[in-house]
């Protein structure tokens, strides 16, 4: 595509569903991949060191919640650790640095279009060569709104990369990844409605409890609730069914049919009805 700017997302949608709709075949099956180039000729030394630290840090997550298929893997590697590990060390401050880093000293693959360094999850390659940077790791898709979310992850995560102080490159873990991917989804800034697409395509292969961080915690929250719902419950219909009165104080004074009142009562009636 041509580069686009945000407001151009919906264009791009359209464009997805006309392919779909004119028959346009793509997906995993076919061992083809959606690459996102986003630019970064603005970035400095740090903030692409806190990129590459996200990418190494959650790649695990990444790969389960992007379904990074093996035969897609040749294409698409997780973050070279060496490189990881020395960008980390040496704190470089200037490009050229981690330039060197990136290729490992061998310069000459800066100028080849297919350097093996490319293919990675975060290429830094093609920032290097034309100053913006690739992730590599979706499916190919025709299905407009799995596009969207696939720029949405990737716009969040170079937010993230451009405005936080430092990003840690220690892997993350979890026994619950729904749970565990949602929080960081919400940390990245994808929270609210008018995301809430978006996080329903990038959770929806994740097996755990969305809500809590153990199951058995929402389980158990689940029984309260549903234990309480059912003393309400009962509570009520108890309430429904107690008497009216619970005292003779309490009971209405009803005359007597055959006992009319007299006169003075009745003036009393009268003026009583005339006030109201």
């Amino acid at each position: 595509s041509p580069v686009l700017e945000y407001e151009d997302i919906p264009l791009l949608q359209e464009v997805v569903r006309a392919l779909r709709r004119a028959g346009g075949v793509t997906g995993p099956r076919y061992c083809a991949g959606t690459h996102i180039h986003i630019s970064a000729e603005d970035y400095t030394p740090q903030q692409i060191r806190n990129l590459v630290n996200i990418f190494a840090s959650k790649e695990d997550f990444l790969w389960d919640a992007l379904q990074v298929s093996t035969a897609r893997e040749s294409y698409c590697r997780k973050m070279d650790k060496e490189f990881i590990k020395e960008i980390n060390q040496k704190k470089p401050t200037d490009m050229e640095t981690i330039k060197r880093l990136w290729y490992h000293g061998r310069m000459s693959e800066q100028f080849q279009h297919y350097s093996n360094s490319r293919y990675v999850i975060c290429n830094l390659h093609s920032f290097f060569q034309h100053g913006h940077y690739e992730i590599r790791a979706y499916n190919g898709s025709l299905h407009a709104g799995e596009v969207r979310s696939q720029i949405m992850l990737a716009l969040a995560i170079s937010n993230a990369a451009m405005t936080k102080k430092y990003c840690s490159p220690h892997v993350s873990q979890s026994d619950n990844m729904r749970y565990s991917f949602r929080v960081w989804l919400l940390g990245l800034g994808l929270i609210g409605d008018e995301f809430k697409n978006c996080r329903t395509h990038l959770l929806k292969h994740l097996e755990g409890d969305i809500a809590w961080r153990h199951p058995e915690d929402g389980i158990a929250a689940r029984t309260r609730l549903k234990e309480k719902r059912e003393l309400e419950k009962q509570a009520a219909r108890e309430q429904r069914n107690e008497p009216v009165c619970h005292s003779d104080d309490e009971i209405e004074y009803i005359p007597d049919e055959n006992n009319e009142p007299s006169e003075s009562e009745c003036d009393g009636i009268e003026e009583l009805e005339m006030s109201m």
